[in-house]
């Protein structure tokens, strides 16, 4: 991924372990940015649990952060 590739506010996505081993998380991208040092795009995600809230959320959102390449974009 290169800084072309910075996920857009609001992007659904989905985080879960790559051997499936855990529930997916699903949540919204908050911000992404360039990791110069790093090389690799970095992300605030606002989580809601494992299931997007069908209307208001009845609890905050929980924000993690995570490396885009560790989620999955919903579409």
């Amino acid at each position: 991924m290169t800084v072309d590739e910075l996920l857009k506010p609001g992007t659904k996505v989905k985080r879960q372990n790559s051997d499936g081993t855990d529930e997916p998380e699903f949540g919204v991208i908050v911000h992404s940015w360039w990791d110069a040092e790093n090389h690799w795009v970095d992300n605030y995600v606002a989580f809601f649990g494992n299931a997007f809230p069908e209307s208001e959320p009845q609890r905050k959102p929980y924000i993690l952060r995570y490396l885009s390449s560790s989620l999955t974009i919903i579409k």
